[in-house]
């Protein structure tokens, strides 16, 4: 049980590489990036945010440059103002990758 709960939890840790960056101009968008290679982005969903991928940034990292973002409005990224549509999130998610 005890090796279980330590394989667990070491699974779970950040990977020692994570870097945060912000993509302007507003709202600006936060990121987690870590590794190199070919890009693997994670998104969350509805009352999520970037650092629910943590473990799976660790993960890939050995072998991909591994992304997450806090869409705008969730984590660390600048909130909105006005009405919210899908596209919108879409528009930002290509401004995030054109930046990568």
């Amino acid at each position: 049980m005890k090796a279980a709960r330590a394989r667990s939890r070491s699974r779970a840790r950040k990977p020692s590489s994570l870097e945060t960056i912000f993509v302007g101009p507003a709202p600006r968008l936060a990121l987690s990036l870590a590794g190199d290679g070919e890009l693997v982005f994670f998104l969350h969903g509805i009352g999520g945010n970037r650092r629910h991928w943590d473990a799976q940034l660790a993960f890939f990292s050995s072998r991909y440059r591994a992304a997450a973002w806090d869409a705008r409005g969730y984590g660390d990224s600048d909130d909105y103002e006005g009405p919210l549509e899908f596209s919108t999130f879409s528009a930002d998610l290509v401004r995030v990758l054109d930046h990568l």
